[in-house]
């Protein structure tokens, strides 16, 4: 996937130890922008709902895909058809905090399932729980 990141507020921004990347594959039939627009409202929705959340939220970043660049991916044998249009990384403040994306993904699975809110396709999507380690440097 090539993407641009685009950091989304949060309450408390700082360094978090916990990270949940989620992959997100838009709903069929949504353009790529209104996709990106209905996926940035959902992290303010879900604080207001849901505070506690927002209480151990460090760090949240949209990578939205380019669509045009993704014809590049082509040349390394790279199914287009498989690539996500978001992926989602979330930190979160320690590792017994990070339980709080299930609540995240709870009230964000609601917004989903609103019609005028709908963007991503649940069945088609998926998270994993990462730590971050520096390779190089």
């Amino acid at each position: 996937m090539v993407a641009v990141e685009a950091e989304q507020k949060v309450s408390h921004p700082g360094h978090g130890d916990a990270k949940v990347m989620h992959f997100m594959r838009a709903i069929e039939g949504i353009s790529l922008e209104e996709f990106f627009s209905r996926w940035e409202l959902a992290p303010n929705r879900i604080i207001e709902v849901v505070p506690e959340v927002g209480r151990h939220l460090r760090q949240c970043i949209h990578n939205r895909c380019i669509d045009d660049a993704n014809e590049l991916l082509a040349y390394f044998q790279t199914d287009v058809s498989k690539i996500h249009e978001g992926v989602a990384s979330i930190w979160f403040e320690n590792a017994t905090s990070i339980e709080n994306f299930r609540a995240y993904e709870a009230e964000l699975l609601k917004i989903n399932s609103e019609t005028e809110h709908r963007f991503y396709d649940p069945a088609e999507s998926f998270f994993v729980y990462a730590r971050e380690s520096l390779v190089l440097g």
